[in-house]
């Protein structure tokens, strides 16, 4: 929007003033022209007359005034007096020039200095006048030129500024738009958020409300189950008291628990007195393997009074049905006869007994406890066909144990927490070594030491001082 014109402060001249100026110099210029023209005239006049009284003295006018006297009809000086009538007529509006020029000069004098104070002083011609009022109206031309190009610089300044501010109003307007848009899809994406965030706090709260009858209804019925289990516990126990009456009235004054430890895994074929080599009704078909050991019992049905048979034998090679053994013990007295019954408690035809291993095991016998001596005894159960569990059940065949743990006596102050944990997981241990011996007594399967295992897997040392 273009502003109106600055205006020039500090005594700066409007066109009214410029107008004045104007008038006033166009006035006294024709005022001059006329005073000079009328001064021509009157020195004509005069030097007409003195012409005329010359003439008549002593000569005639000039000629254009003699000629045109001479065409009007009329004097010289007639002539020439209606030419500074007519010139004055032209200058002031009115005849009789000497005093209306003199009476308009004064005017305009006065006129001027009253308008323009400094410009015209009363000593001062009217050609002086005149020639102070061209130089002020010069002086006022330049002001005004430079007012002008002052006037032209602000529009230029101030159509600047107005394109500036058309600019900036036009980049605002599509910055305003702009983040408008910006708001809008951000207000739309977070409703379509909320949205979302609603339809799944929803779903969850419809999914918790599921699960939580889902969990109400599993946990109903587990209770039910729950006490349908410990109904029928009580019925099993109550089932295992009245058969363990009953067994605990039909057992034998002679049943020997031990007496499965001997039972035979088969027999000796054939023995040649003095030889070192037996062969036995065990082969491949029965998975026998090298290297494994017997133990030799009697075909009496006497109870040893140890477990420990009247001879050793090592297997040294496998034929299909039967197989050969090398002898690695005898006892004096008691050769080894065909029909003796051969014995390892881990081989047995056709199925794999089980074992629960616990205990320490001292196999070196050298008075520590081997701290691999448990892995050993699995490996050789292992090895000869049997099958080691951790967990004892009814279906256990034998529970091997080692020496009880022992509990290290600890200083009743300065115990470290390592030393403490150990020391609790030994009591623990114990705890665990004669719940399963009295569980395993308790149910009557067989419960050998170290010395008895190596005697029923054939083991050829003397206990004292055999190593594995």
């Amino acid at each position: 929007m273009a502003g109106r014109p600055a205006t020039v402060r500090g005594g700066g001249l409007t066109g009214v003033h410029y107008l004045a100026f104007t008038m006033s110099g166009v006035s006294l210029v024709l005022l001059v022209t006329t005073i000079v023209f009328a001064t021509q005239v009157k020195d004509a006049q005069t030097r007409a007359l003195n012409s005329e009284r010359r003439d008549a003295e002593n000569g005639t006018a000039p000629a254009y005034y003699s000629s045109e006297a001479s065409a009007r009809g009329a004097t010289v000086f007639a002539v020439m007096q209606e030419d500074v009538d007519r010139l004055a007529q032209l200058a002031v509006g009115q005849t009789g020039v000497a005093s209306a020029v003199e009476q308009q000069a004064r005017q305009l004098t006065a006129k001027v200095r009253e308008q323009h104070g400094p410009a015209a002083d009363p000593s001062d011609s009217l050609s002086a006048v005149v020639a102070k009022l061209s130089a002020a109206l010069a002086e006022q031309k330049a002001q005004f030129a430079a007012a002008s190009a002052q006037v032209a610089e602000g529009n230029r300044k101030t159509e600047e500024l107005t394109e500036k501010l058309k600019t900036t109003r036009t980049e605002f307007e599509a910055e305003v738009a702009r983040l408008a848009a910006q708001f809008e899809t951000s207000e739309n994406q977070k409703q379509a958020t909320l949205a979302a965030k609603d339809k799944q706090l929803a779903d969850l709260q419809s999914t918790m409300e599921q699960s939580t009858q889902q969990t109400n209804e599993k946990e109903q019925r587990w209770l039910r189950e729950g006490r349908e289990l410990k109904l029928q516990l009580a019925t099993l126990q109550n089932q295992v008291a009245t058969l363990q009456r009953e067994l605990a009235g039909i057992k034998p004054v002679s049943f020997d628990p031990g007496a499965i430890l001997t039972k035979a895994d088969g027999r000796v074929l054939r023995a040649v007195p003095g030889s070192e080599i037996v062969y036995i009704n065990i082969g491949a078909v029965d998975k026998l393997k090298v290297g494994m050991g017997f133990e030799i019992y009697s075909q009496t049905r006497e109870a040893p009074k140890s477990l420990r048979g009247k001879a050793s034998i090592e297997v040294v090679s496998v034929s299909e049905q039967t197989a050969e053994c090398r002898v690695l013990r005898t006892t004096a007295g008691q050769p080894i006869i065909e029909g003796d019954p051969v014995v390892n408690i881990a081989f047995e035809r056709g199925r794999q007994p089980k074992f629960v291993v616990v205990g320490d095991y001292d196999l070196n016998y050298d008075g520590n406890v081997d701290f691999d001596g448990m892995d050993k005894v699995k490996g050789m159960i292992r090895q000869w066909g049997g099958v080691v569990v951790d967990q004892f059940d009814e279906t256990v065949d034998f529970v091997v144990i080692g020496q009880a743990p022992q509990i290290p006596q600890l200083p009743e102050y300065g115990v470290s927490d390592v030393v403490a944990a150990q020391a609790d997981e030994r009591s623990r241990a114990l705890v665990r070594y004669r719940e399963l011996i009295d569980r395993a007594r308790s149910i009557y399967v067989p419960v050998i030491n170290q010395n008895s295992f190596l005697y029923l897997t054939g083991f050829a040392g003397d206990a004292a001082t055999m190593t594995p």
